[in-house]
């Protein structure tokens, strides 16, 4: 961590606390930016149905 200190030394935003999702809230977290995904495939299939 001393390799660091020049880095921040004085800012003390520099770094903060975050929280890692359990174990158990993993696979929720993933839900939503999947189901994103899917529904831009889908559309884009739409769209590409109108064009051909």
């Amino acid at each position: 961590m001393t390799c660091l200190l020049p880095d921040v030394s004085g800012n003390g935003e520099a770094f903060c606390v975050v929280r890692a999702p359990s174990p158990a809230e993993e696979p929720k977290r993933r839900v939503s930016p999947q189901r994103e995904v899917f529904q831009q495939e889908k559309q884009c299939m739409r769209l590409m149905e109108h064009i051909e």
